[in-house]
Formats: structure tokens, sequence, C-alpha cells
């Protein structure tokens, strides 16, 4: 028997962080495909929520 490596249920992946070169194109990517919503923080950072509001991605342009 081998000793499999696991990861604790209680472990979860935070929001990723993307660059993206036009936050514009980027932002009308994950709408139409993915259907996430833009969350605007500050000038060229938007987070994008699920439909429960949860940060799921940020973009950085």
């Amino acid at each position: 028997m081998t000793n499999q490596p696991s990861i604790s249920p209680a472990a979860h992946i935070g929001i990723v962080s993307l660059t993206v070169s036009d936050l514009a194109q980027s932002l009308a990517f994950y709408d139409t495909v993915l259907g996430l919503r833009a969350a605007p923080v500050a000038e060229g950072r938007t987070l994008l929520t699920a439909a429960d509001s949860t940060p799921l991605l940020e973009l950085v342009e």
C-alpha cells in the first residue's frame, strides 16, 4: 500500500490574480463565456464574482 498525498477538506483556493493587457476585452470574455460579474475595485483592477458574489478572480491591467 502506498501513502497517497492528500489535501485537507478544509483547504480552498483564494482569489486568483491575472495581469491582462486589455482589461475591457478580458472582462467581456469572462462575462460572455463564463458568466462572471465585474466588481470594479480601482482604476485598472476588477474583481470577478460568481452569482453568490464570492470573488473568484482579479484582473489587473
